[in-house]
């Protein structure tokens, strides 16, 4: 789940159009919203706290989401590589942990 996932889940979730969180972020038209929600441009930081305030989040939640998403995202990512990578990433992973790396 992108930004932008995580803003059009959360605007939705409120029952606000994107014309109504453009004009709670101070911004009279739609289309910066539009963007953002499309992935299309990057979002700036104050960008991103203006629309985290209007939507009552976290704005960590928005860039990161939470635990579920990076889990979701570290295994699709973990699926693109070769299966010698998949070992290195492996071992590199055993190797920060030490000997906390008993599973």
């Amino acid at each position: 789940m992108t930004t932008g996932d995580r803003i059009r889940e959360a605007r939705e979730a409120r029952g606000l159009s994107q014309q109504e969180l453009a004009l709670k972020c101070g911004w009279t038209s739609r289309s910066t919203i539009s963007k953002i929600e499309k992935n299309i441009c990057e979002t700036r930081l104050t960008s991103l706290m203006k629309i985290a305030k209007a939507l009552d989040v976290d704005p960590d939640y928005l860039v990161f989401g939470d635990e579920e998403d990076k889990k979701e995202e570290i295994t699709k990512l973990f699926d693109l590589l070769t299966q010698e990578q998949q070992e290195s990433v492996l071992q590199f992973l055993r190797s920060m942990l030490g000997e906390r790396a008993e599973v």
